[in-house]
C-alpha cells in the first residue's frame, strides 16, 4: 500500500524517476483527501481509499476499513 498525505507527496513520488509507475502496479493507494486523490488520478492511477476525515487518524481509519471489508468478503 502507498499512502499520500498531500499533493506535494504525490509530486515527490513522481520525482523517483521514470519507473515510478511500476511501483504502483498491483498496489493499493490511499489518500488523505480529495485534493490528494485528484493529484493521484492525474497520474493515471486509481485511488482505493480516500479518508473521510482528512487527518492522519482518518487515513488510518479508512485503511483499516478497507482491509476489514476485504477480509469479510
Amino acid at each position: 500500500m502507498l499512502t499520500f498525505t498531500s499533493p506535494s507527496t504525490v509530486r515527490g513520488f513522481l520525482e523517483l524517476g521514470p519507473d515510478w509507475r511500476d511501483v504502483t502496479v498491483g498496489v493499493m493507494i490511499a489518500t488523505i483527501g480529495p485534493l490528494t486523490s485528484s493529484t493521484v488520478r492525474e497520474m493515471g492511477v486509481e485511488v482505493n481509499v480516500e479518508a473521510e476525515e482528512h487527518t492522519m487518524e482518518g487515513l488510518v481509519s479508512g485503511i483499516i476499513g478497507e482491509f476489514t471489508s476485504k477480509a469479510g468478503r
